[in-house]
């Protein structure tokens, strides 16, 4: 292989700029032998298929896996039953950090579904196409309720109610009743209404921005055991194994260091795979069945049930001068995160005017 030595238009030599190295996990990637999620599994491992919700927001009323249990090569199933019923602490996604007991809910559905694809049951088999079938024989009862998608519309006090705990906080207390508003943050810093006045032109416009999904390659592969003597073997195509393995521990009561996280080879992510939405339903299938237990979504469940993008509708305010001064802006960011809270406000409070300077001709 030729490796070619590139300079700057000076003629100064880089140590790494303009260089080309080979990397470091191409030979396995060009070769077939890098080991992603889907490509382990381990001895002896069921293969599950997780159930879920057809509505948007609906009540749950009860659960029936007779059928599915009674089905030949079904090893076991599980519902938010079988998890722990209260958890406490925080959990960091990646973006923002968010209630551990909102993400056991989002993992598993305990007494409503809160999105098209939530997970409210899953079915453990002998074989990946045993548990498809025996997911469709469970049943359950909904009592579908108001289903509202647009941000500005949900933070009405009219708009039906998700979360009957979720009380928005904010750098100045806490609201006084529940609401659909998982947060609140506000800054600044100047005289802006001053600055517009002393603007020879000011603009506002508003914006919107779909919630939109990071469309990595690979979808979530999981492979859990949660062996006889308590201890959890997890292999995982997460982006974090530390928080994972901290994640897991919080969610299931198991103490972090009966926990031994495997990473395996990630085909995308781009922040998504920072949350365990699959895991945890595999711990419990395995602790339940004594066996390995392997998920693997295909991509109408990515597309569904995992981590996309939060929608937004920003509204921006600027005043500037003849001479193309800023003298003021201001902005106004709702975040869409969903069903559940998770959106990146303070990041984008901080950041949204970073690239403007007041004194700064534009």
């Amino acid at each position: 292989m030729t490796i070619e030595t590139r300079v700057s238009a000076d003629g100064l030599n880089f140590n790494q700029f303009g260089k080309r190295y080979r990397k470091v996990d191409g030979d396995e990637k060009v070769t077939g032998r890098a080991v992603f999620g889907a490509d382990f599994t381990a001895q002896g491992s069921l293969f599950a298929k997780i159930v879920r919700s057809p509505h948007a927001h609906a009540r749950i009323l009860s659960i029936d896996t007779s059928e599915a249990e009674a089905m030949p090569g079904v090893e076991t199933v599980c519902t938010a039953a079988d998890f722990p019923s209260e958890v406490s602490g925080d959990v960091d996604t990646g973006e923002v950090e968010i209630g551990i007991q909102f993400l056991a809910n989002l993992i598993m559905g305990r007494r409503k579904a809160l999105f098209e694809g939530h997970p409210v049951a899953a079915v453990a088999a002998t074989d990946i196409h045993i548990a498809e079938e025996a997911a469709k024989l469970v049943k359950v009862e909904y009592d579908v309720l108001p289903a509202v998608t647009d941000p500005i519309e949900a933070m009405s006090p009219e708009a039906p109610l998700l979360h009957e705990g979720l009380i928005a906080t904010s750098l100045s207390g806490s609201a006084d009743q529940p609401s659909n508003i998982a947060g609140h943050m506000e800054g600044g810093k100047g005289d802006v209404e001053k600055g517009f006045a002393e603007s020879d032109v000011v603009i506002e416009r508003t914006f919107k921005t779909a919630l939109v999904h990071q469309g990595y390659i690979e979808p979530e592969a999981e492979t859990v055991h949660w062996r006889a003597d308590g201890h959890m073997d997890v292999w995982a195509n997460s982006q974090g194994s530390f928080p994972l393995r901290q994640n897991m521990s919080n969610l299931l009561g198991i103490d972090v260091s009966k926990i031994k996280v495997i990473p395996l080879e990630v085909g995308g992510a781009f922040g998504a795979k920072n949350t365990p939405r699959v895991t945890p339903v595999a711990a419990i299938l395995s602790r339940k069945s004594g066996k390995p237990v392997k998920i693997v979504l295909n991509r109408e469940e990515v597309l569904k049930a995992t981590g996309p993008a939060s929608g937004a509708v920003v509204t921006v305010k600027m005043g500037a001068t003849k001479d193309g001064v800023l003298k003021a802006a201001q902005s106004r960011l709702v975040f869409g995160a969903g069903g559940f809270p998770g959106s990146p406000v303070l990041r984008g409070m901080q950041t949204i005017f970073a690239c403007y300077h007041p004194s700064i001709p534009r």
